[in-house]
């Protein structure tokens, strides 16, 4: 993008094409090395879906620029006048782009995405379990059952008209893709919160993997560091202070990786972390007496805890024996809109799921407070100087509260982990997921 171009373009509302969709917005700037610009007021066009209020696309990602109200532009139309925009398309790309849709179609918008329209075999093939077995890394470009692609792309299928997206569930976020401005306001910010949600979304996250997003959540708004841009320094020039400082608590789901992430790739290490999956399984154990042997996904911890519907919910898919492949999808910039969605889901119910689990972790307290307020204050006049006298004994109600071992079938102690695994929070659309560890029999 030369100089002239990149002045011609800001402050219009335009529509780009890039190789994973088209978006339309308001250009607000273009970069000092016009490499990539940011739109504002953004809205993916083919379904509607409101983007991040800054909304960053790299140049040599772009196919094709239209003004809202113009001829298509791409470096097979070249312009002659000053409105025309004209740009190098990729290699593969050589022939010409048709004309967009009009700016008043593009503008209609709502909250829930329109379904595709279904056939009677794709609603068959709805129902069959999702297909495991290795096929070539070409398998999505051939597929024409959309149903299958989208189990595939990690994309929410639809399965009836007035579905609404995991979308409805997600506050306002934004994405961080460089060193600037506003990533200095967002660590500032961060300093000032006493508890975050954390979460790394990557290829194979851990100390020989690539860290793609680092999502960190407040209460009401979600950040996406762009790890591909950032790079180690977007580590060390702010976040680092963040993830270090003891005094705010980092809310996890499964931190054993990222933290070999973050100590080897970042020479960070987490202080003050609270894991919602480490958690969970030590409510499980209250419940059965003995630890799962399986650790429980994050959808199966918002069903259990909230009765979150599975198509609210965010599931991600990696086939077996192709998982890098499958997660290299995290490296696309722009990243697709279900995937930002699916990376804030993941980062902004941590925080309120910590609260569920310590409140549920002290439920025998709650209950032994209660007797407690009834150990006095409901007896007669006449016991109360008895109950002065035993004071330094524990209650004999709280006999209710002791928790009894659980006894195998022989009638020995049972100390062995457990294999019980709740079928809620499953994704409908696989029938197997190591992660979630569980086989749904058909």
């Amino acid at each position: 993008m030369s100089c002239e171009i990149g002045q011609k373009i800001v402050g219009h509302r335009v529509v780009i094409e890039t190789q994973t969709g088209k978006v339309i917005g308001d250009v607000r700037n273009v970069d000092s090395n016009y490499s990539k610009l940011s739109l504002v007021n953004g809205v993916a066009v083919s379904t509607g879906a409101k983007l991040p209020e800054l909304y960053r696309i790299y140049v040599k990602d772009i196919v094709s620029i239209t003004l809202a109200d113009e001829e298509v532009l791409s470096s097979d139309n070249p312009a002659s006048n000053s409105s025309q925009l004209p740009l190098k398309s990729p290699p593969h790309h050589e022939k010409k782009t048709k004309p967009l849709l009009l700016l008043t179609q593009i503008e209609k918008k709502s909250s829930a995405v329109l379904p595709p329209q279904q056939t009677s075999s794709s609603n068959d093939r709805k129902n069959q379990p999702l297909v495991m077995q290795k096929v070539l890394p070409a398998h999505i470009k051939t597929l024409n059952n959309s149903i299958q692609t989208d189990i595939l792309t990690n994309k929410v299928p639809f399965t009836k008209d007035g579905d609404a997206s995991f979308s409805s569930t997600l506050p306002n976020y934004t994405i961080i893709d460089g060193i600037d401005e506003l990533y200095n306001s967002v660590i500032d910010r961060l300093e000032k919160e006493s508890v975050i949600g954390l979460s790394m979304e990557g290829i194979r996250i851990g100390r020989f993997g690539v860290v793609c997003w680092i999502g960190v959540a407040m209460s009401d708004h979600a950040f996406l560091f762009d790890m591909c841009s950032l790079g180690p320094t977007g580590v060390k020039l702010g976040l680092a202070k963040i993830l270090t400082n003891e005094k705010i608590v980092k809310v996890t789901h499964d931190c054993r990786f990222m933290s070999d992430a973050f100590i080897h790739q970042y020479e960070v290490k987490l202080n003050n972390v609270f894991d919602t999956q480490v958690g969970a399984l030590v409510v499980e154990k209250k419940k059965y007496g003995r630890f799962s042997k399986f650790v429980p996904g994050l959808p199966r911890c918002l069903s259990d805890f909230f009765s979150l519907p599975s198509n609210l919910m965010y599931h991600p898919r990696k086939r077996q024996g192709h998982e890098k492949e499958d997660e290299a999808i995290w490296k696309l910039r722009p990243l697709p809109q279900h995937l930002v969605e699916g990376a804030v889901f993941n980062v902004c119910w941590l925080k309120r799921l910590r609260l569920a689990i310590m409140e549920t972790l002290l439920t025998e307290v709650t209950l032994g407070t209660s007797l407690y307020l009834k150990e006095v204050g409901d007896l007669e006049d006449d016991s109360v100087a008895e109950k002065g006298v035993a004071a330094h004994l524990i209650p004999m109600s709280f006999k209710q509260l002791a928790l009894q071992p659980k006894i195998s079938s022989n009638g020995d102690p049972c100390d062995d982990f457990h294999d019980i695994v709740p079928q809620n929070g499953c994704d409908p659309y696989v029938s197997f997921t190591r992660h979630i560890s569980h086989v749904r029999k058909h």
